[in-house]
Protein backbone atom coordinates (compact mmCIF):
# COMPACT_ATOMS: atom_id res chain seq x y z
CA UNK A 1 0.00 0.00 0.00
CA UNK A 2 0.88 3.47 -0.78
CA UNK A 3 0.64 6.66 1.81
CA UNK A 4 -0.50 9.53 0.50
CA UNK A 5 1.42 12.76 1.39
CA UNK A 6 1.83 16.58 0.58
CA UNK A 7 5.18 18.36 1.16
CA UNK A 8 8.37 20.51 0.54
CA UNK A 9 11.58 19.03 -0.06
CA UNK A 10 14.07 21.54 0.82
CA UNK A 11 18.10 21.40 1.07
CA UNK A 12 19.78 21.53 4.22
CA UNK A 13 22.54 24.52 4.62
CA UNK A 14 23.73 22.83 7.56
CA UNK A 15 22.19 23.60 10.20
CA UNK A 16 19.38 22.32 12.53
CA UNK A 17 16.40 20.23 11.21
CA UNK A 18 14.23 21.84 13.77
CA UNK A 19 13.28 24.48 11.06
CA UNK A 20 13.19 25.53 7.37
CA UNK A 21 16.95 27.10 7.22
CA UNK A 22 17.16 28.87 3.53
CA UNK A 23 19.98 26.72 1.97
CA UNK A 24 19.52 26.33 -2.12
CA UNK A 25 19.96 23.00 -3.98
CA UNK A 26 23.40 22.60 -6.27
CA UNK A 27 21.69 22.58 -9.33
CA UNK A 28 19.41 25.26 -11.04
CA UNK A 29 15.94 24.74 -12.19
CA UNK A 30 16.61 24.15 -15.76
CA UNK A 31 19.42 21.59 -14.75
CA UNK A 32 16.99 19.40 -12.35
CA UNK A 33 14.09 20.17 -14.99
CA UNK A 34 16.20 18.26 -17.33
CA UNK A 35 16.72 15.38 -15.20
CA UNK A 36 13.13 15.02 -14.67
CA UNK A 37 12.37 15.09 -18.40
CA UNK A 38 14.46 12.13 -18.40
CA UNK A 39 11.93 10.05 -16.47
CA UNK A 40 9.68 7.97 -18.40
CA UNK A 41 5.89 9.07 -18.40
CA UNK A 42 6.60 11.73 -16.30
CA UNK A 43 5.02 15.19 -17.72
CA UNK A 44 6.86 18.24 -17.18
CA UNK A 45 5.45 22.01 -17.86
CA UNK A 46 7.93 25.15 -18.29
CA UNK A 47 6.23 26.83 -15.38
CA UNK A 48 7.69 23.82 -13.37
CA UNK A 49 4.98 21.77 -12.25
CA UNK A 50 5.00 18.11 -13.32
CA UNK A 51 2.73 14.86 -13.02
CA UNK A 52 4.01 11.76 -12.96
CA UNK A 53 1.69 8.33 -12.95
CA UNK A 54 1.43 4.76 -13.27
CA UNK A 55 -1.93 3.22 -12.93
CA UNK A 56 -0.76 -0.09 -12.61
CA UNK A 57 1.73 0.47 -10.16
CA UNK A 58 -0.72 2.13 -8.29
CA UNK A 59 1.60 5.72 -8.02
CA UNK A 60 1.03 9.05 -8.74
CA UNK A 61 2.58 12.63 -7.80
CA UNK A 62 2.50 16.09 -8.62
CA UNK A 63 5.26 18.85 -8.16
CA UNK A 64 6.21 21.73 -8.47
CA UNK A 65 9.69 23.49 -8.42
CA UNK A 66 10.58 27.02 -7.39
CA UNK A 67 13.96 28.49 -7.74
CA UNK A 68 15.44 32.12 -6.60
CA UNK A 69 18.35 33.51 -7.14
CA UNK A 70 21.37 33.40 -4.86
CA UNK A 71 24.18 35.98 -4.64
CA UNK A 72 28.12 34.92 -4.59
CA UNK A 73 27.65 30.64 -6.02
CA UNK A 74 31.24 29.44 -5.59
CA UNK A 75 32.54 32.74 -6.55
CA UNK A 76 30.61 33.59 -9.34
CA UNK A 77 27.78 36.23 -9.89
CA UNK A 78 24.15 35.84 -8.40
CA UNK A 79 22.05 32.82 -10.46
CA UNK A 80 19.15 30.56 -9.94
CA UNK A 81 19.12 27.69 -7.87
CA UNK A 82 16.28 25.27 -7.36
CA UNK A 83 14.86 26.50 -3.58
CA UNK A 84 12.78 23.63 -3.36
CA UNK A 85 10.02 21.14 -4.57
CA UNK A 86 6.86 20.74 -3.76
CA UNK A 87 5.18 17.33 -3.79
CA UNK A 88 1.85 16.00 -3.64
CA UNK A 89 0.53 12.24 -3.92
CA UNK A 90 1.86 8.67 -3.43
CA UNK A 91 4.77 6.88 -4.11
CA UNK A 92 7.03 3.87 -3.73
CA UNK A 93 10.44 3.90 -2.22
CA UNK A 94 11.57 3.28 -6.25
CA UNK A 95 9.61 6.34 -7.72
CA UNK A 96 11.11 8.15 -4.50
CA UNK A 97 14.16 7.36 -5.67
CA UNK A 98 13.76 8.71 -9.00
CA UNK A 99 12.86 12.06 -7.96
CA UNK A 100 15.96 12.66 -4.98
CA UNK A 101 17.90 11.31 -7.45
CA UNK A 102 16.91 13.95 -10.68
CA UNK A 103 17.00 16.68 -7.19
CA UNK A 104 20.90 16.05 -7.49
CA UNK A 105 21.40 16.40 -3.72
CA UNK A 106 22.35 13.42 -1.19
CA UNK A 107 19.28 12.31 0.86
CA UNK A 108 21.38 13.40 4.01
CA UNK A 109 20.93 16.90 2.82
CA UNK A 110 17.10 17.28 2.18
CA UNK A 111 14.48 18.22 4.60
CA UNK A 112 11.02 17.38 4.41
CA UNK A 113 8.35 20.15 5.59
CA UNK A 114 5.12 18.41 5.65
CA UNK A 115 1.86 20.21 4.97
CA UNK A 116 -0.12 21.84 5.83
CA UNK A 117 1.56 21.67 9.55
CA UNK A 118 5.12 22.79 8.55
CA UNK A 119 6.79 19.95 10.24
CA UNK A 120 10.15 19.53 9.33
CA UNK A 121 12.18 16.38 9.24
CA UNK A 122 14.80 13.95 7.66
CA UNK A 123 13.71 13.25 4.45
CA UNK A 124 14.78 10.10 5.22
CA UNK A 125 13.03 9.64 8.48
CA UNK A 126 9.87 11.21 6.53
CA UNK A 127 10.36 8.34 4.27
CA UNK A 128 11.08 5.55 7.09
CA UNK A 129 7.61 7.19 8.88
CA UNK A 130 5.47 6.65 5.36
CA UNK A 131 6.80 3.19 4.74
CA UNK A 132 8.84 3.89 1.98
CA UNK A 133 12.01 2.24 2.64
Amino acid sequence: MLNEFHLQIRCSSGQTVDSVDRGVFQHSFEEIREALLAVPNLYFEEDGSFFWRNQEKGFQVWGMLYDRIVDNVNGQQPASRLEYCELQGKLSRVEWQSIIDCLGEPIARLLAVELPQMKVSALEDFLTRLDCV
